[in-house]
């Protein structure tokens, strides 16, 4: 039966009016209405209308799920998949979809629709699995833990027992080392063989229409049609858009719908072994071919012959049922492809199950992740707890050191995104300091003791030998610390410690009664001796002046117990240098360097020095920070280590500080709460990033490891803040070593040599 319109207009004007006239008596009449349904349903008219309801989008969803091999077994409903914005495989339907690069962090939505298919399916299964779970329960107060009459309400009463509740659940998969086909052509399973299946049905149907009652046309149109849809599902088109990505291995990524989904899915890639797709890449579509000529000719060209087979299909009035019976099974195959969901492989991406980690708190399956595969539970702390994450203890400890391998440097540089102010942290000399250039660690111990007599025995061996536990490997002592005491607890916890010598560094000095030439191997042979050892790392001038000697080099004092200064000698520091220089070639000190000297004072040394003094160890501090003096050094290649960096403890003949000190300046409080951090650590760090190595001393165990872990990304913006406390230029410094008074002369003066 043809449409109506299209009866009308083969009617004549006199036979039209006539009709209408006839409709407008008699339609209303029961016998009219039941004759009229009654022949409808017999032979229906209009089937177009019928079999038009699904959408093009719904073709081009089914389209896509099948497509992939070298025939795509679309069937036929009437519908024509079209090229729209010169593409033909749809955008992400799964709405958040995020990929996440494992090993950098960087995260993307993605466009791909197969990815978004993966992870939708994967979801689904999961929230079938997890149908029976017990509810969730909320983390107890600090109240409800220590009363257990509280804790009833945390408990399921009655009932069997459940499926465990899971906050968070990460699933890991492996590229296909050997996948049952490429990767990027898909297994091939029900939802595509249906299509071959329905197609066939059809041509059943069409078969018995031309059988039965004679009806050819039918048959025709079942044919043209279905050749029509595998042709336009065949189109490489289809595949190079599905997997628009390079097929030679990719990274490992992570996809999950962010916050408040309750799942993530791993793919380790085989990036080394140049297998599977580069999902990272398949993510944006950045490679998605467009449209070739070829294709849009095909589309052009296919258009019109739907055009022409509609046009076919509205001139067929008899026996329609058979039609309308062979397009809503190939709508009913377009509709179930379309949603079906499919195993991995079905979609081109051919993965083997590895793990799966699960807990009741995101916050421990985030921890497990990164346990499993460095770098996993990181890339997922912004993305789940986009608010930041807080912990406490060893999970504080962890994250700390997870963070810290995310971000340091590897093969291909540092990350520009932590790149600090300055350079931080500073592990090793700079290559114009001497030569060989072995390395100093950053942060050291000291071990000065100004009263000795304040600390119980052997409380510097057991400072080191905590350090060492804490992870320490730089050392700085002296003769002069308790009178030899100091270096040989020094040597004794080194030595009970069994690490190798070549991974400690040991610093120690020349006093200020051994200057003269004859005397400064005497002082080091001394400490080597203290210490057990055939060398140390580094061999200090600790003062620039000297004092005059008695006998068994004691100190020479005035009435008043005061030094006696060597004025000459003093004078001479270079002749001194001289000295130790020889110690440099009979391989008893790897460096040699400077201790308390001003800038006049280097300016002269490095005028007469045959090697390069390698470190000056001056008090360097937020309060005293030397700007002047760490550039002329760091100018000429001389490394600066701070002593006394958190302020130091001073010595009383020598103090110069009156106020409060920097471990208690309201600056530096500021921002060691905005990073959860000790004044301490933020102090440290400051001067880390000022490219100067620190030896802070402490007695106590919890100071010396919190000391060890003050290396952390400090804003430029707060590194400015400490920068200034003392003044743009450092005017505003106070020191806590001031010798005016105490020796009649400025050793500090950055004007003038005094003495």
């Amino acid at each position: 039966m043809a449409p109506t319109w299209q009866s009308l207009l083969a009617t004549s004007p006199d036979a039209l009016d006539h009709v209408l006239f006839h409709r407008s008596r008699n339609l209303t009449g029961p016998s009219v209405v039941s004759d009229y349904l009654t022949a409808q349903f017999r032979n229906p008219g209009d089937i177009l209308s019928v079999l038009l309801l699904l959408g093009p989008d719904i073709v081009q969803r089914a389209v896509a799920q099948l497509a992939g091999r070298a025939v795509t077994p679309v069937a036929f409903f009437f519908r024509l998949g079209c090229l729209c914005h010169g593409q033909l495989i749809p955008d992400a339907d799964v709405g958040n979809t995020i990929v996440v690069d494992a090993d950098t962090g960087h995260r993307r939505e993605t466009k791909s629709w197969v990815l978004s298919r993966l992870l939708r399916d994967a979801n689904n299964r999961l929230d079938s699995s997890m149908k029976g779970e017990a509810a969730h329960m909320p983390p107890m107060t600090e109240e409800d833990i220590h009363n257990p009459t509280n804790q009833l309400k945390y408990t399921h009463h009655s009932g069997p027992p459940k499926q465990a509740w899971e906050a968070l659940r990460v699933t890991i998969y492996e590229v296909n080392k050997s996948p049952p086909c490429l990767h990027g052509v898909p297994t091939l399973d029900w939802v595509w063989y249906s299509g071959f299946v329905v197609i066939l049905l059809q041509l059943v149907i069409a078969t018995l229409a031309w059988a039965l009652a004679n009806n050819w046309g039918t048959f025709l149109v079942t044919c043209s049609g279905n050749l029509l849809a595998i042709v336009g599902g065949s189109l490489p088109q289809w595949r190079q858009e599905k997997w628009a990505c390079p097929k030679s291995g990719g990274a490992t990524v992570i996809l999950t719908q962010g916050n408040g989904s309750r799942h993530a899915i791993v793919v380790i890639g085989q990036r080394k072994e140049k297998i599977g797709l580069d999902l990272e890449i398949l993510a944006r579509g950045t490679r998605t071919t467009q449209a070739s000529w070829t294709t849009r000719i095909a589309s052009a060209v296919l258009a019109f012959l739907w055009v022409i087979l509609l046009i076919t299909v509205s001139g067929l009035e008899e026996n329609s049922w058979y039609l309308l019976g062979i397009g809503l099974l190939g709508s009913i195959q377009n509709l179930l492809a379309a949603g079906a969901p499919r195993d991995p492989s079905a979609l081109g991406v051919h993965l083997t199950y590895k793990d799966v980690i699960r807990a009741d708190r995101v916050a421990e399956v985030l921890k497990a992740a990164e346990k499993y595969r460095p770098g996993l539970g990181i890339s997922l702390l912004d993305i789940f707890f986009p608010g930041s994450l807080r912990v406490k203890d060893e999970d504080l400890k962890f994250w700390r050191e997870a963070l810290r391998s995310r971000h340091a440097p590897n093969k291909y540089g540092t990350p520009v995104n932590r790149i600090p102010f300055a350079e931080c942290p500073i592990d090793r000399i700079d290559e114009k300091a001497s030569e060989p250039n072995d390395d100093i660690p950053a942060i050291g111990l000291g071990t000065f003791q100004p009263d000795p007599s304040k600390y119980p025995t052997k409380s510097v061996k057991q400072s080191v030998l905590w350090a060492l536990k804490a992870g320490y490997r730089h050392f700085d002592t002296s003769l002069r610390y308790g009178d030899g005491q100091g270096e040989r607890e020094v040597g004794e916890a080194l030595r009970e410690s069994n690490i190798p010598r070549e991974e400690i560094f040991v610093v120690t000095k020349l006093e200020n009664v051994y200057h003269s030439p004859e005397d400064v191997e005497v002082n080091l042979d001394t400490s080597l001796k203290n210490l057990g050892l055939d060398y140390v790392d580094l061999f200090i001038m600790h003062f620039p002046y000297a004092y005059k000697k008695t006998a068994n080099y004691g100190t020479e004092r005035d009435a008043n117990g005061r030094p006696i200064i060597d004025i000459d000698l003093s004078r001479s520091f270079n002749v001194t240098w001289t000295a130790m220089e020889k110690l440099v070639e009979a391989k008893k000190t790897m460096y040699i360097g400077l201790s308390n000297f001003s800038s006049p004072k280097i300016k002269r040394l490095l005028q007469t020095a045959k090697i390069k003094p390698a470190v000056n160890q001056i008090e360097c501090h937020p309060h005293w920070p030397q700007k002047g003096l760490v550039k002329l050094c760091q100018d000429n290649g001389i490394h600066v280590t701070a002593f006394g960096p958190l302020g130091c403890m001073p010595i009383p003949s020598l103090v110069g500080r009156t106020g409060p000190g920097p471990l208690e300046d309201d600056t530096i409080a500021l921002v060691a709460r905005k990073y959860s951090r000790t004044p301490a650590q933020v102090i440290l760090c400051y001067l880390l990033c000022r490219g100067i190595s620190v030896i802070p001393k402490s007695n106590d165990e919890a100071r010396i490891v919190q000391n060890y872990d003050c290396i952390f990304d400090m804003e430029e913006s707060d590194f400015t803040l400490i920068d200034n406390i003392a003044g743009k230029d450092g005017e505003r410094g106070v020191r806590n070593l001031n010798t005016l008074d105490y020796l009649g002369f400025d050793n500090y003066n950055e004007e003038v040599e005094e003495p």
